[in-house]
């Protein structure tokens, strides 16, 4: 289902925005396997989960998982969903290995961003790794938008908008860290 993806080659790209469409649970560490060989002037993804549904007479394990490990260098990323977002590093549990993104723009539905797929966690996390390997002052803003679904789970309104400033993310991402940290 990826073959015709796995055959771009578009060495001018830039800005690649991507939208997923489907039922979750969906779990893939393809979809950018290749992004620097793909993409390799990529500096700009949007990523685009909010049109996936939750599979009909399942509670639990609604989940959109993924990893952003093979994109070397990013400048901006966009991540849209109203379903709880799992991203895992690749390679040892505890390094990502992302670049030092500048802008990261979050959509988020109202409750997406809490329990065990915290998406608000792997900023925290991430935000941590900038700080450790001494890249913090190049990441510049983070938006999150928080919108509250309608009965149709289709239409938004928005609740919330709120931008934290560089000097600011470290503080904010605090209150995401698990205890045991």
């Amino acid at each position: 289902q990826l073959a015709f993806y796995d055959a771009l080659l578009c060495p001018s790209v830039i800005e690649l925005y991507l939208q997923y469409n489907g039922t979750a649970p969906y779990i893939s560490d393809d979809f950018l396997k290749h992004a620097d060989k793909q993409f390799p002037c990529l500096s700009n993804l949007h990523l685009d989960f909010w049109e996936m549904k939750p599979t009909p007479g399942v509670i639990t394990g609604q989940v959109v998982a993924f990893s952003l490990h093979y994109v070397h260098r990013l400048d901006r990323l966009t991540i849209r969903s109203k379903l709880p977002l799992y991203i895992w590093s690749g390679g040892t549990k505890e390094r990502l290995t992302l670049p030092s993104i500048r802008f990261l723009t979050l959509h988020v539905a109202e409750g997406v961003s809490g329990g065990e797929f915290n998406l608000f966690r792997w900023v925290a996390r991430y935000a941590n790794q900038l700080r450790e390997r001494g890249d913090l002052d190049r990441f510049e803003d983070l938006i999150v938008r928080t919108a509250k679904l309608r009965n149709d789970r289709r239409s938004v309104e928005l609740l919330t908008e709120e931008r934290i400033p560089c000097e600011k993310v470290l503080a904010w991402s605090q209150t995401y860290l698990p205890i045991e940290q």
